[in-house]
């Protein structure tokens, strides 16, 4: 059965499927394919999740911005549907979550663009 990590290691080996980034706070969403996920930062790490949660919204098919946007609404009888995987389970994904959260802030800010502009100078 395949499992969270065999997912995000998927993410760091083929990025360049990951689109529709959209970012919400301190939070990236995102699709691989055909399907959604987010990824959220924590300052401080919060004892009951860690410092990283990944989200996966397998029934979501709308885009990432609207799908950030139903959370801000806060409206409890609209609830995406989603399963969490939170760091502080899986503390030897630190590493992973770490480079894959780096990963969204880059394509986000499109980083790649800049530096094949630079290099194309």
């Amino acid at each position: 059965m395949p499992t969270i990590t065999d997912v995000v290691r998927k993410f760091l080996n083929d990025p360049e499927k990951i689109t529709d980034v959209f970012q919400s706070q301190k939070e990236y969403y995102f699709r691989y394919g055909s399907h959604c996920f987010s990824i959220t930062k924590r300052t401080q790490e919060i004892q009951k999740y860690g410092n990283y949660s990944l989200y996966v919204y397998p029934k979501w098919s709308g885009d990432t911005q609207a799908l950030a946007e139903s959370f801000l609404n806060g409206d409890p009888e609209n609830m995406v549907e989603m399963v969490a995987y939170h760091l502080k389970d899986m503390p030897e994904l630190y590493a992973d979550f770490s480079k894959l959260y780096r990963l969204l802030e880059e394509k986000d800010l499109k980083i790649d663009e800049i530096f094949k502009d630079v290099l194309e100078s």
